[in-house]
């Protein structure tokens, strides 16, 4: 059961104007002062405000979605994570003296007086540290953060060393298609996950990733069965185009997908592999369930690559938002 919220809140008198912090301090870039963490605003076609986060705890990259729930210009931003609102941030600007008091909130569900100590110890560090690095860009001892993702938070994504004795779950196609389409189909945001596309609610290139090489990272949001939004990143984790290519989840759970790509007589084939920890593999029907969700993805992926070829939109015209 989840107890009351851990607290905690922190504040830095700025000597700078109000609007000067509260610009700084209301943006995402302000995130990449945060430590190991990067943030970017998705403006998709829904009535959420979203920023998505990419933020390194201890040694594990998490990717949390955040939904913008006040904002009064100039003086208050709220926002909570997505779907279920564990975390929640409160940022403050106010005219103080001769400048400003800028105050960061943070309140995180946690359970057990030992992880509740560990929260509290996390986000007063990290607030203290967040709030001096906003006063340094500020009064300009610290170059304005831009908005691009640092390349040791991108390499930290990535993970340290290859899977050893994997689960796996394959699943092939013929497409009928040329090899060419169906890798550029392949590097579109969000197709990776096409399975219900009702749910599919838009996908894009995490800002400053490098396109088209090792290290590049997508982002996609779905809705649940229930209406919430959720997001997951990827990382391209090795590349040899245009016949194979390795993603992985970024987040906790380690989670792989290996696609490749030959010519064929009669189009392309296209195989897609799911690669993950032997030990979380799970019952045998949720492996089941895993190739069946695998079996619908390659098949809503050739139904648009060969839709394409008839002047259908491919995925990154009809899915990518940012």
């Amino acid at each position: 059961m989840l107890n009351s919220p851990v607290l905690v809140e922190k504040s830095r008198f700025i000597n700078a104007p109000a609007e000067q912090v509260w610009s700084l301090l209301s943006s995402s870039q302000a995130w990449s002062l945060r430590i190991a963490s990067f943030a970017f605003d998705i403006v998709p076609a829904t009535q959420e405000r979203l920023r998505l986060a990419i933020i390194l705890r201890k040694t594990r990259p998490a990717c949390l979605l955040y939904e913008v729930t006040e904002d009064v210009p100039g003086q208050v931003m709220s926002l909570r994570t997505l779907p279920a609102g564990r975390e929640r941030l409160t940022l403050r600007a106010e005219p103080a003296d001769t400048g400003t008091r800028a105050t960061i909130a943070a309140a995180s569900l946690a359970t057990g007086s030992t992880v509740k100590g560990e929260v509290k110890a996390y986000w007063q560090v990290r607030l203290e540290a967040w709030l001096a690095n906003l006063e340094s860009v500020i009064l300009n001892n610290h170059p304005w953060p831009d908005n691009t993702i640092d390349p040791a938070l991108n390499a930290a994504c990535r993970p340290s060393g290859p899977l050893l004795s994997p689960a796996l779950v394959t699943a092939s196609a013929l497409i009928d298609a040329p090899e060419d389409r169906v890798w550029d189909a392949l590097q579109a945001p969000g197709s990776h996950v096409l399975t219900g596309p009702d749910t599919f609610v838009g996908a894009g290139h995490v800002p400053g990733t490098p396109a088209g090489q090792v290290g590049e990272m997508q982002y996609v949001i779905t809705r649940d069965d229930k209406g919430r939004l959720n997001a997951a990143t990827i990382i391209v984790t090795e590349l040899a185009a245009p016949h194979s290519a390795v993603t992985a989840l970024v987040g906790s759970r380690r989670f792989e997908t290996l696609y490749e790509v030959a010519s064929n007589p009669n189009g392309t084939g296209l195989t897609l592999t799911y690669r993950y920890p032997a030990h979380d593999k799970g019952s045998p029907t949720d492996r089941g369930q895993l190739a069946a969700v695998l079996q619908a993805n390659l098949g809503h992926l050739k139904a648009v690559i060969e839709n394409a070829g008839d002047g259908h939109p491919s995925p990154a015209e009809s899915g990518e938002t940012a």
